[in-house]
């Protein structure tokens, strides 16, 4: 049996080609997420002071009119913990939005 011949070891090229494999599938990865990144971000931002006006208007809102009709008018047959787990749930998806969008923003390491 030969000396020189070393059995289970890849030839000298395939070692120098498996990094520049991996660069370039690095690179796509990272311009198909930036691709699906900033037009979701973009989209988000759009319609961020709707989102806004609509979930924080309906936290606080439903919050007070649960005090309201809880303490105030002593109402017997009002839902008053559904309404403020709603209220609270409507505020709670405002953060998650924000979060959704400062998640986005940022680039990709």
């Amino acid at each position: 049996m030969r000396s020189d011949i070393r059995p289970f070891e890849r030839p000298s090229d395939a070692r120098d080609e498996f990094p520049r494999v991996a660069a370039w599938a690095t690179t796509l990865v990272r311009l198909l997420g930036a691709l699906i990144r900033v037009p979701l971000l973009a989209l988000l931002i759009a319609i961020e002071p709707i989102v806004r006006v609509i979930l924080l208007g309906a936290g606080m809102l439903g919050v007070l009119m649960s005090v309201f009709f809880e303490f105030v008018i002593h109402a017997p047959r009002f839902p008053f913990m559904k309404m403020l787990g709603i209220s609270i749930a409507c505020i709670m998806v405002l953060q998650l939005f924000e979060l959704a969008c400062l998640t986005l923003s940022r680039p990709s390491k």
